[in-house]
């Protein structure tokens, strides 16, 4: 897929056998000038702006940035996508930054053989990729130098699942069953007031329409320069507000930060992101019904300019029901 500066490419996605994986190689050729070019923190995580992925309706199956992609596959693998984010960009040098991201159609992203949530493609009508770009002022702050558009774009490899009976995408999606169809959505607060406890304020993040089931939560809290820190929030909660109201959980930030490290064997631990399996945590889905929402409730110190509270939600809208392949 090419680049092109703060615009959008759309690939269409074969509709012929189920999917188990969309590989995304991005990669960004930058030559830079006599002055020293100062990178933005995750540098080429910036500059996807998004990534889209289309079904009848036009409804987003997936719909997440690059940054919280990166991080939700580090978290869910226990180890970090291939990428070189955090190098420098010499002067009067030409540097290929990349990165690469898995969009995983499965339940366990760490079972190459799991066909529960396939991706069975040949249902829709229409299946479109869609990579909305920035440019390199999302990864520099100063002197940015060129980037080669002609050597910058998304390589796309797809991983199908099929046989000659077509066993594996249909066989096992009879009738009255079918494939998790889960969803990847995000949603942004500002943060530009002073909490000063957990009952002060609260911030609401609504899943609408209702009737989904959670599965997990990646937050990430930046500062109004856009860098990931700890110290735009000191305590979290959650809490369901059904009935009298039901603290899920409730937490210092540091400590939800630090956990992460041991719980998911990670190699180095990462400013400005907590994350929440509730499977693991609940041994259930968070469910939101219709005339729910969940809030969460922050305590900061005063913020410096408008900081955000951005949330990456996976959650579960039912089964694709599907026909033995015979049908």
């Amino acid at each position: 897929m090419a680049y092109l500066a703060n615009d959008k490419v759309t690939l269409k996605v074969p509709r012929v056998n189920g999917i188990r994986w969309i590989d995304l190689g991005f990669f960004v050729e930058i030559v830079s000038g006599v002055s020293e070019p100062a990178e933005i923190q995750d540098t080429i995580l910036n500059i996807i702006k998004r990534v889209k992925l289309i079904l009848d309706g036009d409804e987003n199956k997936i719909n997440v940035d690059g940054r919280k992609l990166f991080f939700l596959e580090k978290l869910e693998k226990g180890t970090e996508p291939a990428t070189n984010k955090d190098d420098n960009q010499s002067t009067s040098a030409t540097k290929t930054w990349f990165v690469q991201l898995r969009l995983d159609f499965a339940t366990n992203r760490l079972s190459e053989k799991d066909a529960s949530a396939l991706l069975p493609a040949r249902l829709y009508g229409k299946l479109d990729l869609e990579i909305e770009w920035g440019d390199e002022n999302d990864m520099f702050s100063a002197n940015p130098g060129t980037l080669t558009v002609a050597n910058s774009g998304c390589k796309v490899q797809i991983r199908e699942a099929f046989d000659p009976d077509n066993k594996i995408a249909f066989a096992k999606g009879q009738v009255g069953k079918g494939f998790a169809d889960f969803r990847l959505t995000t949603n942004s607060v500002d943060v530009d007031a002073v909490h000063t406890n957990l009952s002060d304020d609260a911030l609401e993040h609504a899943i609408k329409p209702g009737n989904r089931l959670i599965s997990k939560h990646l937050i990430l809290t930046k500062d109004s320069s856009g860098i990931r820190q700890d110290d735009v929030i000191e305590k979290l909660e959650l809490v369901d507000t059904r009935g009298s109201g039901k603290t899920l959980f409730r937490s210092d930030w540091d400590i939800l930060n630090r956990r992460l490290k041991a719980e998911y064997q990670l190699e180095s631990l990462d400013a400005g992101i907590s994350f929440h399996d509730y499977i693991d945590e609940l041994d259930k889905f968070l469910a939101i019904d219709a005339e729910q929402s969940i809030l969460w409730k922050v305590q900061n110190i005063a913020p410096t300019g408008t900081e955000k509270f951005e949330v990456l939600t996976k959650y579960y809208a039912g089964q694709t029901l599907v026909k033995a392949a015979n049908a």
